[in-house]
């Protein structure tokens, strides 16, 4: 039952993003109800969090094994919560409990990678990969048809209203809300599709329809950044990876140069990605505010953030250098968090995710953080509520290498369950 409800908050977390809630009436922005400030996935995965916690509480050995970054990690937030509390900062419940405590408590629930195997653990992470494909399918076909259409079904909401005017570009929305959101997920699923087991043509046909998704979402810096990724993945398929055949280097070649055309073609003829086109990698509106953002270094050094800002004093800063939004997630968390805490963050998610890719070659775990940070760095979207952490701690298990695929009833990993995890415990 636990691994049922387990299943139900993953399939939550993927599939029902802000603007989706929003749509059923769930208003999780600040003008929303308190109860609303965490989504339903947020509460589902509390709950077994606080459900698992409680049997473990009473076996000190199991209470702390192989859980060690998990506990930093929330003691960290939750000093965090405590701190951003004190100084009275706005919107931090919705912040960092649907953001940063999600994939903490994910990896929490979820078993380790290590030479033993429980077959129920297995499925359970099977099902998972399973999942996130479907979502990776179903968003990205969503936002090709939203194109398609020119219309949004689920539109983009911000401070509970739909707030997008579109006046010469359109931008697709699918399931997760902001186009930049969006295509940082899709680039998330299509980094680890890549370093996975699958067959290089089935791994080059479910990136290119990510591409052709993130064209739709019309986010130039991801249209950018995947040309100069995909150019790093094939220099490496092609002069570094031995277990890569002649042949097989040979049909890669010849499928990338035809997928080059086709995407060319949608492009040049469909509109897509027109907003690269049109205005190109750099505009003052954009791009451009994104930049001058860093002026404010010109009047302040880094020893004058140690502990943050308030909301008033931070929009003050921002406007004596004519910026109204700040666009970096980096900026966002030393403005908001302060230095001491935001290097305290990265440090704790670092253990986090440096446990998770234990297993990982190192060209996959460079390529991996290499796409999402450089996507991530472009923008604020991790300063907003996202799943794209707990995604990328979901794609780090479910495409494990030691993951493969178990058919006819074969395990298809190796993966540690101690007694008593979520649902994974005969």
């Amino acid at each position: 039952m636990l691994r049922k409800f387990f299943i139900l908050g993953i399939v939550c977390l993927l599939f029902l993003g802000v603007n989706v809630l929003f749509f059923f009436g769930w208003d999780g922005s600040e003008n929303g109800p308190f109860w609303q400030k965490l989504s339903p996935a947020s509460y589902i995965i509390f709950l077994l969090f606080f459900y698992q916690f409680g049997k473990m509480i009473n076996n000190r050995a199991l209470l702390v094994k192989n859980r060690k970054e998990e506990y930093l990690a929330l003691i960290g937030l939750v000093l965090l919560l405590l701190f951003l509390q004190f100084n009275k900062q706005g919107g931090v419940f919705t912040l960092l409990g649907n953001t940063f405590f999600i994939p903490v408590l994910v990896s929490f629930l979820l078993p380790k990678q290590y030479p033993t195997v429980n077959l129920k653990a297995q499925q359970t992470i099977y099902l998972i990969r399973k999942l996130i494909i479907v979502f990776f399918v179903a968003n990205c076909g969503i936002a090709i048809i939203e194109r398609i259409l020119t219309i949004n079904f689920f539109p983009f909401t911000s401070g509970g209203n739909v707030s997008f005017n579109y006046v010469d570009y359109f931008r697709s929305t699918a399931l997760q809300n902001h186009p930049l959101n969006n295509a940082l997920i899709t680039s998330i699923i299509m980094s680890f599709i890549l370093v996975s087991e699958m067959k290089e043509s089935k791994k080059m046909m479910l990136w290119f329809f990510g591409f052709v998704a993130i064209l739709c979402f019309n986010t130039r810096s991801s249209i950018f950044g995947w040309c100069a990724f995909m150019g790093i993945y094939i220099f490496y398929q092609l002069f570094y990876n031995r277990k890569l055949k002649v042949k097989a280097k040979s049909s890669l070649l010849a499928l990338v140069s035809i997928l080059i055309v086709v995407g060319f073609f949608l492009v040049s003829y469909y509109g897509l990605g027109d907003r690269l086109i049109e205005m190109g990698l750099y505009d003052e509106n954009s791009a451009g505010v994104r930049l001058q953002v860093f002026k404010i270094f010109d009047s302040y050094s880094l020893g004058d953030f140690l502990w943050g800002l308030s909301e008033q004093k931070t929009t003050l800063i921002a406007s004596r250098v004519d910026v109204e939004i700040i666009e970096n997630f980096w900026l966002i968390f030393l403005f908001r968090f302060g230095l001491v805490f935001t290097c305290i963050l990265v440090y704790l998610f670092y253990r986090l995710l440096k446990a998770r890719f234990v297993g990982y070659n190192r060209f996959s775990v460079f390529f991996v953080l290499l796409v999402f940070l450089g996507i991530a760095s472009t923008n604020n979207s991790l300063a907003t509520t996202t799943v794209a952490l707990t995604l990328l701690i979901l794609c780090a298990i479910a495409f494990h290498p030691k993951l493969i695929s178990v058919k006819k009833g074969n395990h298809i990993g190796r993966i540690m369950n101690p007694k008593g995890n979520l649902g994974f415990a005969k």
